[in-house]
Order: C-alpha cells, then sequence, then structure tokens
C-alpha cells in the first residue's frame, strides 16, 4: 500500500479505507508439501512434465501451448 501514492491514478484514493481483493487473493499461502518418500538416485529417474495452454500470445511458430519437463534429481527445468 505504500507504494500507490506513487501511482498517479491511486493518489487520491483514500488508503487507510482502500481493499483490493485481487491483492487479498493473490497473498493467500498454502501450506508446504510433506517429505515426499521418493528419492532418485540419477538424473532422468523421475521427471515432472506440465502441459499448459492456450496462452493468448500467439508465438513465432503458432504455438499456443508450453510444455515445462524438470527432472527430480537434478532440479534442471
Amino acid at each position: 500500500m505504500s507504494k500507490m501514492k506513487y501511482i498517479s491514478d491511486c493518489k487520491d484514493v483514500p488508503l487507510d479505507t482502500f481493499f483490493c481483493e485481487t491483492c487479498i487473493l493473490a497473498k493467500i499461502h498454502r501450506l508446504p508439501f510433506g517429505r515426499s518418500s521418493i528419492s532418485t538416485k540419477s538424473p532422468f529417474e523421475l521427471i515432472h512434465m506440465d502441459l499448459w495452454g492456450p496462452y493468448r500470445t500467439v508465438n513465432l511458430n503458432g504455438a499456443q501451448y508450453f510444455v515445462t519437463i524438470a527432472d527430480d534429481f537434478t532440479r534442471n527445468t
């Protein structure tokens, strides 16, 4: 909130009574995940993958989806 006074559109907003639902929801924290019983001993023994999209902006090749691959052992993505 202390930074909002520097934004021209927010100069006239009374900061002591201002409420932003998005700000509250963005700061919600989850409890940490529990310890995993899986332990990898070498790269590519276990990989995690995530596919998401479509993204609103198409890249130069026309793709709208992203795939993320993470190696459990090395933590490389």
